[in-house]
């Protein structure tokens, strides 16, 4: 049976209410005052909305006793950027696909950090079991190393770099925190292990190749994705030998709801008119949203209620 529960999608809601933050930002100092009491104010706000903890958590005690360690750990300033990396430490112990403890805008940050002078690793990557493989350059340009095995990264064996970085990963599973770690995984790896201009990794293909240096002293904002979220960006139909594709990279509601529904209308419209056989919905760099798949595609792949779900457990918030 297929259970369902409504969870929170938490990003970022502290005691000293960031709207936005930067590079200084990471860098600035919390007195352990403001540690604690933004702990607390978290915690508090999973007690009076979420709708039961163990739905997830393996061990709702234990989990408890590591968020009260948090809070003793927070005795002294911390930086903001440790901060984080302390709480994200609790994604893995939640182990929910929407509940997540993650910086806000962390890919914005990490665009200033490489406009300051900084990198990040240059690959979008992908696991292949345990593996990771190198996918494309991390603007999504081809790459001579497409397809290549990490092995390690200035000596360190990959197991070894990714086991804290999955353990400050949300997912409910192993198999969606690798589909969500390889989406920002130079992100997190630069987050946790810090700035580093230059890379020496050892790979396979066919073959091992040791000692690839990757010197990136002149990385610029345009190596890595772009942050375009227009809606031209966002939504997307191609026709490929007979096959349509759309592409839809979010779920939130958008802005303007009229260009939102007469674009998946004009989408279906072609595909009738063309009497395309095929239709591919890519959902790849979608990270989630609301229901508006509800309205712009369901009306046009179901002919009969579609059930999502056997059971739900939801909680009915105070106001």
């Amino acid at each position: 049976m297929l259970h369902k529960i409504i969870a929170i999608c938490l990003s970022g809601l502290f005691a000293f209410q960031i709207h936005a933050t930067s590079i200084a930002h990471l860098s600035s100092t919390l007195t352990a005052q403001q540690a604690q009491q933004d702990v607390e104010q978290w915690i508090d706000f999973i007690e009076k909305t979420h709708p039961d903890l163990s739905y997830t958590v393996k061990d709702v005690e234990q989990f408890y006793k590591k968020v009260d360690g948090l809070k003793k750990q927070f005795e002294k300033p911390i930086l903001v950027k440790d901060f984080w990396l302390e709480m994200m430490t609790l994604n893995s112990e939640l182990s929910d696909g929407h509940l997540s403890l993650t910086p806000p805008k962390l890919a914005e940050i990490a665009r200033e950090h490489i406009a300051n002078g900084g990198a990040l690793f240059p690959f979008r990557v992908v696991f292949d079991g345990d593996d990771l493989v190198i996918k494309s350059k991390l603007n999504k340009q081809h790459s001579s190393m497409q397809g290549y095995k990490i092995h390690n990264i200035n000596g360190v064996a990959i197991a070894e770099i990714l086991a804290p970085l999955f353990q400050r990963t949300h997912g409910d599973s192993l198999i969606q925190q690798r589909a969500i770690l390889q989406t920002r995984f130079s992100e997190y790896y630069w987050l946790y292990y810090g700035n580093q201009t230059k890379f020496v990794i050892d790979v396979e293909n066919d073959h091992v190749i040791n000692n690839v240096v990757l010197d990136l002293t002149a990385q610029s904002p345009s190596d890595v994705i772009s942050l375009d979220k227009s809606f031209e960006k966002t939504f997307n139909f191609e026709v490929n030998n007979n096959a349509g594709v759309l592409t839809v990279k979010s779920f939130r509601y958008y802005k303007d709801k009229e260009k939102f529904n007469q674009f998946f209308k004009s989408v279906f419209q072609k595909i009738k008119s063309q009497k395309l056989d095929h239709l591919v919905i890519d959902v790849r760099g979608n990270g989630g949203g609301d229901d508006t798949w509800k309205q712009g595609i369901l009306p046009y792949i179901a002919d009969k209620p579609w059930r999502t779900g056997s059971k739900y457990k939801l909680k009915v918030l105070e106001g």
